[in-house]
């Protein structure tokens, strides 16, 4: 327990708290402690750092300390050297409350400090943060660099290969687009050497607009990914078409190589890094160039893998096709593009020359088939002419029952 005496100083029925000590009533040579001594709810957090009296982090509250420097902020919570706070001057005035909230992520991973600046115009939800300080428990010690909130850090230790990081415990992470809206960023390169932002092409964003990043994984846990929307302040849900995708690796986020999963599937599986079955339907809308569709850039060849589009299939910009697996052969692998569910054509890939053939237009097939059959019908109507039967077109059409 504690025990303390505050010393107010009386105007009417107004006090104000002068100075606190603590009282320790278990020490007999230390009975009344000023030196060391602030608000209870600083102590509780200092003893909790420092393993002292058995307490959980259900046992912290927050408080509220007033800025009386100039030139920011420097400050000992408890006056203990390894609790120091430090705050430019730039985020923090003379006379300025601070908010020191302890906080935890929902899965007990991490536990912090929040600093916010009171306003006492806006809801408390609404402070702005100035600092936030990681309290690492088994050092007895708090820091700030290198920690960028519990989101973008459990993305980093993923990204690190923490084991205690599964992909499970990734959560997705709100950030403002910078520079113009072309760059969404989550955390520095310079401190962690990993890739942690969104290149956006101009006009997509605009500056300050926020987004959020939701982690994704295949079914078969092959690859990892983060797919960037516009953020909803009303719903706090992602709104609109996704804007960016970006794989999870070792060096980072990867967006220039990712192809999205069903795509980087089939690149995968050329490359002998994956097998068949775990290919999925490629889904392709058509652009300018209707008889060309790419599917990756090869930088070892300098070519693209592409399928030829025949004029038969009469596709325009904008229409969606897909390619779907169909089997493997001793000639290649087999695969099927289809347009709202009507088959275009069977193509074949090559696994040693990486190329895609038409090896089936059933389009020209189907017409050649319709084709062939009117002319047979034709001459059979017109040899029952020649024979002497009077009929018309349409009543020999309906005795054939065409």
């Amino acid at each position: 327990p504690y025990y303390w005496l505050n010393f107010h100083a009386m105007s009417g029925t107004d006090s104000v708290v002068l100075r606190s000590c603590r009282l320790r009533p278990e020490e007999e040579t230390h009975k009344i402690d000023f030196l060391n001594w602030h608000d209870l709810e600083e102590k509780i957090l200092a003893d909790y750092i420092l393993g002292n009296n058995d307490l959980k982090f259900a046992d912290l509250l927050p408080w509220t300390v007033e800025v009386l420097q100039k030139g920011g902020l420097r400050y000992r919570i408890a006056e203990i050297a390894e609790l120091l706070v430090k705050i430019d001057k730039n985020k923090v005035s003379y006379g300025d409350n601070l908010r020191f909230i302890p906080r935890t992520d929902d899965q007990r991973l991490y536990e912090w400090i929040d600093i916010l600046k009171i306003d006492g115009v806006l809801p408390e939800d609404k402070w702005p943060l100035v600092s936030s300080y990681r309290m690492l428990l088994a050092k007895h010690r708090i820091y700030s660099k290198d920690w960028f909130g519990s989101e973008r850090q459990l993305l980093i230790e993923r990204i690190q290969e923490k084991p205690d990081i599964k992909f499970a415990n990734l959560r997705s992470i709100r950030a403002k687009a910078i520079a113009c809206g072309e760059m969404v960023y989550f955390f520095p390169p310079k401190s962690t050497k990993l890739r942690g932002y969104f290149n956006l092409e101009p006009g997509v964003l605009a500056s300050g607009e926020e987004t959020i990043s939701i982690p994704k994984q295949d079914n078969n846990g092959i690859y990892e990914w983060l797919e960037l929307y516009r953020f909803d302040a009303l719903t706090n849900e992602p709104t609109g078409d996704i804007l960016a995708s970006a794989r999870l690796t070792t060096e980072g986020l990867n967006q220039r190589s990712w192809l999205g999963v069903e795509k980087q599937l089939l690149k995968d599986y050329t490359n002998g890094l994956v097998s068949f079955e775990y290919l999925k339907p490629i889904t392709i809308k058509m652009g300018k160039d209707k008889y060309i569709i790419g599917l990756w850039w090869q930088k070892n060849t300098g070519r693209g893998i592409d399928l030829t589009i025949s004029r038969s299939f009469n596709l325009k910009l904008g229409d969606r096709v897909t390619l779907i697996p169909e089997k493997e052969t001793e000639e290649g692998t087999d695969f099927l593009l289809t347009k709202d569910g009507a088959t275009l054509a069977r193509y074949r890939l090559d696994l040693k020359t990486k190329k895609f053939t038409c090896i089936d237009n059933l389009v020209v097939k189907e017409q050649t088939a319709s084709t062939d059959g009117w002319v047979e019908i034709l001459k059979e109507y017109e040899q029952r002419l020649l024979s002497g039967e009077r009929m018309s077109y349409e009543e020999f059409r309906k005795r054939r029952q065409i």
